[in-house]
């Protein structure tokens, strides 16, 4: 997780200027109807081992299990997340809540963050916000932890997992206040774009404002791509990894009608956590443009169904978004991205657009972020975006 070490750095310097939220703006969104009771808290255990650094800030610590649902199928699922807060006496109103959502940790149980004692790499900038008084939530995503399968970028699922932990932290951590703010990088920005649009199902909570950076906005482009055999390297992994959730998640989900060939001989080496994997690389290269193709359009046409499924963006933003991309993202189409903040526009979001044209995804610089949080958390007017224009 490389990208998330940019970030490091900038957040005491910044942070520091930051001040308790006074207060936003309620939703006027009526309430939905849930298929479980997303957030109730299955098991909750002090973590049983921590990097150095987070146990140098004397910090609460806590390895949760908690119900969440599926945005694909609808059914129940437990997931699983790591809950901070600092020792001591919280602000008057309480403590703000920052959700961090993981870049990608990989496409196998065992990957997500609360599995390991770095937290799969999050632990330096867990750390600081903790410092600075924040209370922090780091979600597992459906699957990557103890459960099912994992689905990468399935966005709303994701974002479901991200509105649940949030609940789970009420219920777990003392001296909250009713403010939270949310960041995520990659696979975390598709999933905190998916909560911020369904943000009111949490009563009595108010999100301000999410940051997120190189989102993977639409896994229809890769359908799309795999069907034209226009997958880069990048794009052919992500979408295995997609089609890997799917199989070991969805019971009738038929693997076979897309892949075939190179892929099916190196189907089990193609899964694993992130990071180098010189063993998933030489697998990769063996997989042709000809072995993803769906098997016929029958099979493309369930595919899409499925992706259109997990997309963002579904519907309006609940609270103002800033949206970080580069224009040579290896996973993500920039045009792609560019029309989901439109189309999100056209919806009624208040979206800040940051289009970084000659990055790629590895080499976006948002680190202005802190200071747009910060703002968010004063209450000091939003300025320019999109969809005020």
């Amino acid at each position: 997780m490389t990208r998330w070490t940019k970030f490091v750095a900038a957040v005491v310097s910044v942070l520091l200027a930051l001040t308790a939220c006074r207060g936003a703006a309620a939703d006027d969104r009526e309430g939905v109807s849930l298929p479980v009771a997303g957030g109730d808290v299955v098991s909750a255990e002090n973590f049983p081992r921590l990097d150095s650094s987070i146990r140098a800030v004397g910090a609460t610590a806590i390895r949760v299990r908690y119900k969440s649902w599926s945005a694909i199928t609808g059914a129940p699922t437990v997931v699983g997340g790591a809950l901070f807060a600092p020792i001591g006496a919280p602000p008057r109103h309480g403590r703000t809540l920052v959700v961090v959502a993981h870049e990608r940790a990989g496409a196998d149980v065992g990957c997500a963050p609360s599995q390991s004692a770095d937290l799969a790499g999050l632990a330096p900038i867990v750390r600081n916000y903790l410092q600075l008084g924040y209370a922090v939530a780091v979600p597992d995503y459906r699957g990557s932890g103890p459960g099912d399968g994992h689905v990468y970028l399935d966005n709303q699922t994701s974002g479901r997992t991200v509105l649940d932990i949030v609940r789970a932290a009420r219920a777990s951590l003392s001296d909250l206040g009713s403010v939270w703010v949310g960041f995520g990088v990659g696979e975390g920005a598709g999933a905190l774009w998916a909560a911020s649009e369904s943000a009111s199902e949490i009563p009595g909570e108010v999100l301000v404002g999410t940051a997120v950076v190189s989102p993977v906005v639409s896994v229809t482009d890769l359908v799309q791509r795999a069907a034209g055999r226009t997958l880069n390297d990048a794009q052919k992994l992500a979408y295995v990894w997609v089609l890997k959730g799917l199989e070991a998640s969805s019971p009738g989900f038929e693997i076979d009608d897309y892949r075939r060939g190179g892929a099916s001989q190196v189907w089990s080496s193609l899964g694993g956590c992130a990071g180098a994997d010189d063993a998933r690389k030489r697998a990769l290269a063996a997989v042709s443009a000809d072995d993803l193709v769906p098997v016929d359009d029958k099979a493309r046409r369930r595919l899409l169904d499925i992706a259109a499924r997990m997309d963002v963006p579904s519907r309006r933003a609940l609270a103002p978004m800033i949206v970080y991309y580069g224009g040579r993202d290896t996973v993500a189409d920039p045009a792609t991205v560019h029309r989901a903040i439109r189309r999100a526009c056209d919806s009624g979001s208040l979206i800040q657009e940051v289009s970084q044209p000659d990055r790629t995804d590895a080499e976006v610089d948002a680190t202005p972020y802190l200071e747009w949080i910060g703002h968010r958390l004063s209450g000091d007017p939003l300025g320019r975006t999109c969809g005020s224009e």
